[in-house]
């Protein structure tokens, strides 16, 4: 049975400030101690996944998805020159744009770097859609898997350690780009989630204690 979400928090300890290397993706905090990322604490999973996918394919995608983000920040900043938007991120931007004029979303935060104790990771969006908070993770991926869900967890775990005042149920989704220039926006609602992402913690705890 998995647990509340609520009683789950107090896996992650206090929150942490902490500074981010972009060059090897890790969370430092002030003492020098490196804090695991929800990524690398998913990589039990998405190895799996992406076991079959050569090498070269994967990075050139992981570059195209952080294009891709980086124009959706500026976006929705208010800050994008239309016309450094190269051709090929074009209908994913497209998408952005539609699921923005749909949707209406009013956001709280925009790529939110928050740690704890346990575990590190960048909220890439957290705000309303109509009276609902939502905690949303953009993919240009050409399909949305289900491990997501874990993922999303991390974060809704990570938001809660660090906004102990909020009280409001935080629904989860996948914000999915497409290259034809739509987009699929697919809610996260397994309480499952968060016990598989715990489980994931465990898991790497005992791998740093036994080598």
């Amino acid at each position: 049975m998995a647990l509340p979400i609520k009683a789950m928090v107090g896996i992650g300890g206090k929150p942490v400030q902490v500074s981010f290397h972009e060059g090897g993706h890790t969370y430092e905090t002030e003492t020098g101690v490196i804090i695991p990322s929800v990524t690398q604490l998913m990589k039990v999973l998405t190895d799996k996944a992406y076991a079959m996918i050569n090498r070269d394919t994967l990075r050139a995608a992981a570059e195209f998805g952080t294009a891709v983000h980086a124009c959706t920040e500026y976006y929705d900043l208010d800050d994008l020159d239309e016309d450094s938007v190269l051709d090929e991120w074009k209908p994913c931007m497209d998408a952005y744009k539609s699921f923005v004029a749909d949707h209406q979303p009013k956001y709280i935060a925009i790529e939110q770097r928050l740690a704890c104790e346990q575990w590190a990771g960048t909220i890439d969006r957290i705000g309303t859609i109509g009276d609902d908070l939502w905690i949303i993770d953009l993919k240009t991926t050409s399909a949305i898997h289900e491990f997501a869900g874990v993922q999303l967890a991390g974060y809704t775990l990570l938001w809660l350690i660090n906004h102990p005042e909020e009280n409001r149920p935080i629904r989860r989704a996948v914000l999915q780009l497409r290259k034809d220039g739509s987009y699929r926006f697919k809610e996260f609602t397994d309480p499952m989630d968060f016990s598989c992402f715990s489980a994931l913690l465990t898991l790497h705890k005992w791998e740093i204690n036994h080598g």
